[in-house]
Parts: structure tokens; C-alpha cells; sequence
């Protein structure tokens, strides 16, 4: 081809398609620039709602409580839709704009999960205050199904309206400016809502039973149903029990038993609380770390001393910023020793009967009514307001000390409790959802439903791909990657099969709201549930998260389809291990101390020995500041003035071990490692960790916990069939209610008589006495007696009858009364009447 040619076909041909070419690539690069700007914006709203959860329920004393909880949920999407609106471009008002481009909010919390969704609401009249419009308001006129109404209108409704009087006003679907009381025919519209909480639940039905379990993000399980005759509603977290060992000991009450097992959860935790024995947790991690809780003061006199020790300490506080002039630069001159502050703070502390109080009431260290002599002395000083701001810095490092040592006390009651009760859980789950031979045992292949769905519907989803129909024992804990020794492992079945559910139960959920969307709505857009990645469940299913959905927004050359997910380390409903931070008991709450991980290189570097330390979670130095309008001085306070490790803060961005021997660290230490030749030094801050983590999991509220965990059964009881048993043996018994009907008194002037029960060869089944009316006017009354029995006592694993139990009775004053209180009818005494007049017997089980 000649030039020419070849110059025409350029020309005319691969011209035009360069510039095409190049248009065509400039509107991708365009895309993918708008793509980007959208992701940060979604990426940014769903952190603005994150934010808001977190502060809100690091301030709301309820922040866990359902009720208040769905109120925070609401306020941080409102949040998140009106960032995104005003990021968009777009005012707040026109957040209506922006809502049909989010199909879903995901919000995952401890225990269950909130999807905010479009759903079909009718349409409620509202005035020009946003408030709703009810029959019988001012400006409504008209009748039912036809009602009108007129804002600037003062009259009201006149004659009868029947039922319609104070049901709110909604848009009729067949017209404008109509209204009804009649939810049926309200106009419908499309808005955002949030949807009923849903647990992480399943439910399981085999031969002999019929149980719903309620999983959370770690390992605290809630189990609800029957198992043969016997109903449970129990909760608690689940440890591996042949890792932990609890020591009973130096019981107050020696009829109690030494042994753990021999304990409800509500009995252990009494006798802890109380600090009425000697408690020793043995942790088998190489070493046999063991937290130890000696008797002593009570939790609850430990809480009262506690709060008035930092009162104490607040007036020191102040007292002590009075002492400086009103720009807070320079100590009070010396040379007027009749200083208002001086004089109020002297007068304040001379008293005797304070320092007294302290020592005598709340044992605080360092404390006689020599303090009262120094604070008095100043009066004749030569520079008062400089001498009393040095007593007051000793007595303020006093109360300090007093407090940290409180805290730490109060963290060692908490630890303990946890570790005894999960250890208590755990042996039931072994024994009663392992053993089919004691109760029964859980296999995946008898789940039937998820979050109260039918298992086989969900199973139709194509994209659930989970299969429960593997015959594996769901509570298997055996796996090969624990954190520690007090932890599940991530590895183990049951750890699997729980995230397995959870992750069906939101799938199926959002699913479900996503196709509902399509289906009311005809939008060019089809919104459909993406695929989340493995990666990303993790961090949905690790803490407490926010995913946002966005989809159907016009982005260049496509449709913008994406999500953003915003996980928290500083709420107050969940603490993650890692989230913990430690100080040493002394160096608490010193402004120049530093608080660490676990595993830093500094704080293994300064353990020593006889090193305690004293934790506290993320979000306690987040939220931290504490604001009090009324102060004149200190208008903000704090209660962790320790400083933060730069390396801690960075999410643990260090490396202090080196795993390939080349001299560079490369890893983080884990303490934990029985392999490393170091791991018997790390005693005590493996000590530090098992404590840290028990109070903090042991102090945070739980929406699903049971109040009584515990398994009961009803047993009816005649004349007959005295003899009938219990399901399970009397070894697991905690407590007896028996209803009973009429005990008889030939004599008139007894209304009352005492019982005592003992059991078989047991005797004080309970350490209480039981009144009982004699003589009730109406033969079908019903009297109800609650017999708390001793842990421990009765032995053995037979079943419990009424034949073994041995009512006592006597008069007020001791006197044995059993022949003196006879049945007219039939001469029966006191004790024979009691077992006759049994109607039922309710057994409660540990």
C-alpha cells in the first residue's frame, strides 16, 4: 500500500479509534476514581455510626439492656445515614435520597444482631412538628374511615368515635388528605427500619431433647429446653475444665462442702462474694499458676469502701487545687495565713473522728488522728498554704494506694467467680450434653432451626453452603491453637459449628431483606447479598461490627455494589483479650508510669518476681475524662493518668522474639509457649492475663444470661406413690419447693408451726427454719416452702422421694411438736400431715 493510502486508512480508521480508545479509557480511570471516593465515603459514614455506638454506650449506664440498646442502634444509623447524605453532597434532609441505595445495615453485637432494612410501614399523619396525629387532637374532623384534618383548625371532634378515639392518624391508601384509625388501610411506604433483634440461636431436638442454645462472639452459651423430664434454663462460659483446678478451703460454715462441683453457679458465687472460705484457682499452664483469694471483707463492703475512698480523694483533690491562685501558676502565698482556702481545708481535716473512720470502718493503711494533729498545726505555720499542700499530697498518695490495693482485691473476688462458676458450666455441658448415658448428647445433625428459622428452608439458599448433617458432637472442644489453657481453642468443632450458625443466621436474614427489597420495589437496580470473604467473617464474628451496605448508585461506566465493615474495641458490651491493657499495682495510676500489652518487650522486661499488676480494657482510657459542671477547680477528672505504650497503641506493631534464629525479632512472645525456655518466667504475667480477663468478662452485663442457672422438674405427688424419684440423683438437688395444702391444730391458739428437713441419712438439708399456717380457712389453700440445701448435702446419685425426707417438727420455741398437731380427721400428727398434704413437689437442680 502506497503512503497515501496508508495515510487515509490512519486518518480515517485508527485515529478515530485511538480517541474512542482513549475516551473509553479515561471514563474507567473516571469510574474507578469515583468507585474510590464512594468506598471512602461509605467507609467514613460507617465509622462516624461506629463512633456513636461507642460513646454512647461507654455514657448509658443501661448501654446493655435490650430496650436502651435498640435506642443507641437507631441513633448511630441515623448517624450513618445522615454522614453519608451530607459526604454525598447532599443536606441531611435528603437522607430520604440516599436510604433506597442502602438495602442493609448490619449491626453484629455480643449475643444476636440488628439488620436495618426497607420495610413496608403505613404512613402516619404527623403535624409540622413532626409529632403524630391522633383521633380526638386538635384540627381532626370528619368520621371513621374518612377523617380529615387542618394543622391551623381549633376545634375538636364532636359526638361519639367510638373506638377510633386516640388511635393515630394514617394516609388512606385510596386517597390524599384522607385518613384512618384503620391500620389496614393505610397507605404503605417504603422506609428504613430496624428489625427484631435476633439471637445467634439453634435449636436441637433428638430422642430426649429439646434444647435451643444461644451462642455469643466468644464462648458464653445460653441453653434453653427440656432434657427427658428435666427443663434447663442455664448460661455460662465454657473453659476447659481438665486445665483448671478450684481449692475449697477455711469454710466458715463446715457443713458446706470443699468440693467445687458440689456447687450451683448462684452457691459459688455467694460463698466468694461473701468471702466466707479460702478459693484457690489452679491454672495446669507448665507452671500451675495459681490466683488466690484468702477470706476477707465482703465484695459488697469492698464496693462502699471503695466509693468512699474516692470521694476522699476528689475533696483531697480539690482542697489541694485550692491551694493554687486563680490562674492555677503558683502556689498561694505563704505571708496571709487566713487564705479562704487554707482555712476551709484546716477546719476540714482536723477533726479526729475522719481519720478514725478511715482506720476503724475501712482499714485504710497509714491512717491515725495523727494526720488531724498535722493538718491543725498549720494554723501556726509559718507558710500555711505550702505545708498544706504537702499533707495533702501525702494523704492523697495514701488514698491512692488504698484505692489500687481495693481494686486489685476487688479484681481477684471477680476473677475467681469467674473462673468458678465457668468451671461449674462446663462440667454440666461435659456431663449432661456429652453423655448420653447422664443426659444426652448434642450432634449436628439434629439442628432444626437458626435464629428460629426451619434449618431445611435455609438450606435452599444457594449460597448457605454450611452442612450440618456430619454427625459431629457439637460441644467438641478439642483442637490444637488455644489462646491459653483457659481457652477454647479457634480450632475445635464446637468453635467451628458456632460461627458456622452465626454466619448462616445473618446470611439467610439479609438475604431475606435484600430479595423482600426487590420485591416491593421496582428499581432498575436488583439488590442481592454479596459474597463476604472468609477474611471478613472474621472480623464480623471477632467483635462487636458494623457492615453497611450500599448499592444501585450510578458510578461512571457501572453500578456501584459494595460494603464497609467497622469493627469495635471500646464499646461496653464485649472486651476481646487483646483489648486488655496492664500496669503494675504500684505504678497504677502514676503519670509517670506507661500501660501495656501483655506481650510487650518493655513490660517483660521490668517483671520481676513478685510483680502484680492491675488491668483495665481499651475503652476505660478512651472514655476516660469525666466532666463535672459544679467543680470551681478540676472541672475534668481521670481515672487512668498512666501514660500509653506507643508500641502497645499501634495494634501491637512490635516484634520482640526472633523465630528464625538470624538475630532479628520477627514475632511477638507468647507467653503461653510451654516450648519456649523462658515460659516458667512468665508466671506472673500469665497470672496477670488469667485475672485481667476473667473480671473483665465477669463484669460485663449479659443480655441473655439466665438469673438462676439451673434445671427443674415438677413431681406430683399421693399417698400412693411416696416412693415416686427424680429424674437425676440427689446429688445434683440445690433446692426443693414443695406446695403443700392444710395443716390442722385441734388447738385454736396455734396458727403456725416450725419444720426442719433432713434427708435419708443427711441431716440440715438447710440451715433454715420453715413456718408453716395451720388451720387455713379453705381446704384447697395452697402454702409453698423453698428448702435451699446445703451444698453438698444429700450425697449420693440416687433419685430423690418423698420417702426420704424427713420433715422435723416443732414450736416457736424448739419444742418438738409432732404428736401435738393432730388431723381430726384421720389423727394424723404434724409430720404425717405434711407428707400427706403434698400436691407438688418442684426439684431444682444445680
Amino acid at each position: 500500500m502506497k503512503l497515501q493510502g496508508m495515510s487515509i486508512v490512519f486518518a480515517l480508521v485508527i485515529v478515530p479509534l485511538i480517541l474512542v480508545l482513549s475516551y473509553y479509557i479515561g471514563l474507567q480511570v473516571d469510574t474507578i476514581e469515583l468507585q474510590t471516593e464512594y468506598d471512602s465515603k461509605l467507609l467514613d459514614s460507617t465509622y462516624d455510626a461506629m463512633a456513636a455506638f461507642e460513646l454512647n454506650t461507654a455514657n448509658e449506664d443501661l448501654s446493655t439492656v435490650s430496650d436502651s440498646l435498640r435506642t443507641i442502634i437507631e441513633a448511630s444509623y441515623n448517624v450513618f445515614i445522615n454522614n453519608l447524605a451530607t459526604n454525598l453532597g447532599m443536606s441531611n434532609a435528603n437522607k430520604s435520597y440516599v436510604e433506597p441505595f442502602i438495602p442493609a445495615v448490619l449491626f453484629t453485637l455480643y449475643d444476636g444482631y440488628y439488620i436495618c432494612a426497607p420495610t413496608k410501614v403505613p404512613t402516619v399523619l404527623t403535624d409540622s412538628n413532626g409529632n403524630a396525629v391522633s383521633v380526638g387532637d386538635k384540627g381532626v374532623s370528619g368520621a371513621s374511615g374518612n377523617y380529615q384534618y387542618d394543622e391551623d383548625a381549633e376545634t375538636y371532634l364532636s359526638g361519639d368515635v367510638g373506638q377510633d378515639y386516640g388511635q393515630l392518624l394514617y394516609l388512606k391508601d385510596s386517597g390524599t388528605n384522607t385518613y384512618t384509625a384503620d391500620i389496614n388501610q393505610a397507605k404503605l411506604e417504603t422506609k428504613n427500619v430496624l428489625k427484631t433483634y435476633m439471637p445467634y440461636s439453634a435449636r436441637y431436638v433428638g430422642t430426649n431433647y429439646d434444647l435451643t442454645m444461644i451462642y455469643t462472639l466468644d464462648n458464653y452459651v445460653t441453653v434453653e429446653g427440656n432434657i427427658g423430664n428435666v427443663y434447663y434454663t442455664k448460661s455460662g462460659y465454657l473453659i476447659p475444665t481438665n486445665n483448671v483446678t478450684i481449692n475449697i478451703s477455711e469454710l466458715n460454715d463446715t457443713s458446706y462442702s470443699t468440693q467445687i462441683i458440689a456447687y450451683s453457679q448462684k452457691n459459688i458465687q455467694e460463698l466468694i462474694e461473701n468471702r466466707q472460705a479460702k478459693i484457690e484457682v489452679v491454672i495446669n499452664d507448665g507452671t500451675n499458676t495459681t490466683i488466690t483469694l484468702n477470706k476477707g471483707n465482703s465484695k459488697a463492703s469492698l464496693e462502699t469502701k471503695m466509693n468512699v475512698l474516692k470521694n476522699a480523694l476528689e475533696d483531697a483533690q480539690e482542697s489541694w487545687y485550692s491551694m493554687w491562685d486563680a490562674e492555677n501558676k503558683s502556689v498561694i502565698s505563704g505571708s496571709n495565713v487566713n487564705d479562704a482556702a487554707v482555712i476551709a481545708t484546716r477546719e476540714k481535716y482536723r477533726d479526729e473522728n475522719f481519720f478514725i473512720n478511715l482506720r476503724d470502718t475501712y482499714g485504710v493503711t497509714g491512717i491515725d488522728i495523727n494526720w488531724a494533729n498535722r493538718f491543725a498545726a498549720t494554723e501556726t505555720s509559718t507558710n500555711p498554704a505550702k505545708d498544706m499542700e504537702i499533707i495533702l499530697d501525702e494523704f492523697i498518695d495514701v488514698l491512692e494506694k488504698e484505692i489500687t490495693n481495693t481494686q486489685y482485691e476487688l479484681d481477684l473476688i471477680s476473677s475467681v467467680v469467674y473462673y468458678s462458676k465457668a468451671y461449674i458450666f462446663s462440667s454440666w455441658v461435659k456431663d449432661y450434653l456429652c453423655d448420653a448415658s447422664k443426659g444426652c448428647n448434642v450432634i449436628e445433625d439434629d439442628l432444626v432451626e437458626v435464629s428460629g428459622q426451619v434449618y431445611t428452608t435455609m438450606k435452599g439458599i444457594e449460597s448457605l453452603e454450611f452442612d450440618f448433617n456430619t454427625g459431629s458432637q457439637v460441644f467438641n472442644f478439642n483442637g490444637t491453637e488455644p489462646v491459653s489453657v483457659t481457652e477454647i481453642p479457634t480450632d475445635s468443632p464446637f468453635y467451628q459449628h458456632k460461627l458456622d450458625v452465626i454466619k448462616m443466621s445473618i446470611q439467610y436474614n439479609l438475604n431475606l431483606a435484600m430479595s423482600t427489597y426487590n420485591n416491593d420495589e421496582s428499581y432498575l437496580f436488583e439488590y442481592e447479598m454479596p459474597v463476604i470473604q472468609s477474611s471478613e467473617w472474621e472480623r464480623i464474628l471477632t467483635n462487636i461490627s458494623i457492615t453497611s451496605f450500599m448499592q444501585g448508585v450510578k458510578c461512571g461506566l457501572k453500578t456501584y455494589n459494595n460494603y464497609k465493615i467497622v469493627s469495635s474495641t471500646n464499646n461496653d458490651i464485649m472486651v476481646l483479650p487483646e483489648d486488655i491493657y496492664y500496669v503494675k499495682k504500684e505504678n497504677f495510676n502514676d503519670e509517670s508510669s506507661e500501660y501495656h500489652k501483655i506481650n510487650c518487650d518493655k513490660i517483660l522486661k521490668n517483671d520481676s518476681a513478685d510483680s502484680e499488676y492491675i488491668a483495665f480494657s481499651s475503652k476505660e482510657v478512651k472514655y476516660d475524662k469525666i466532666y463535672n459542671k459544679t467543680r470551681s477547680y478540676m472541672l475534668y477528672e481521670y481515672d487512668h493518668k498512666n501514660y500509653a505504650c506507643y508500641d502497645c497503641i499501634n495494634d501491637g506493631n512490635y516484634f520482640n522474639y526472633d523465630t528464625t534464629g538470624d538475630g532479628h525479632a520477627d514475632a511477638q512472645v507468647n507467653i503461653f509457649d510451654t516450648t519456649d525456655t523462658a515460659h516458667a518466667s512468665y508466671s506472673n504475667l500469665r497470672k496477670a492475663y488469667y485475672i485481667g480477663v476473667a473480671k473483665e468478662r465477669n463484669d460485663t452485663y449479659k443480655m441473655n444470661a439466665v438469673i438462676n442457672s439451673q434445671g427443674y422438674e415438677i413431681l406430683k405427688y399421693s399417698k400412693a406413690d411416696s416412693a415416686r424419684g427424680s429424674s437425676l440423683g440427689v446429688d445434683r438437688i440445690e433446692a426443693i419447693e414443695i406446695a403443700i395444702g392444710t395443716i390442722y391444730s385441734q388447738n385454736a391458739s396455734i396458727r403456725s408451726v416450725l419444720y426442719t428437713f433432713d434427708y435419708g441419712g443427711a441431716t440440715n438439708l438447710s440451715n433454715d427454719n420453715y413456718s408453716v399456717a395451720t388451720n387455713n380457712s379453705s381446704n384447697n389453700s395452697t402454702q409453698s416452702l423453698k428448702i435451699s440445701v446445703i451444698p453438698g448435702k444429700p450425697t449420693g446419685t440416687g433419685s430423690f422421694s418423698i420417702g426420704n425426707l424427713k420433715p422435723v417438727c416443732q414450736d416457736s420455741e424448739g419444742n418438738s411438736f409432732e404428736n401435738e398437731v393432730i388431723n381430726p380427721n384421720n389423727g394424723e400428727n404434724a409430720v404425717e400431715q405434711f407428707k400427706n398434704a403434698i400436691k407438688y413437689i418442684r426439684v431444682i437442680y444445680k
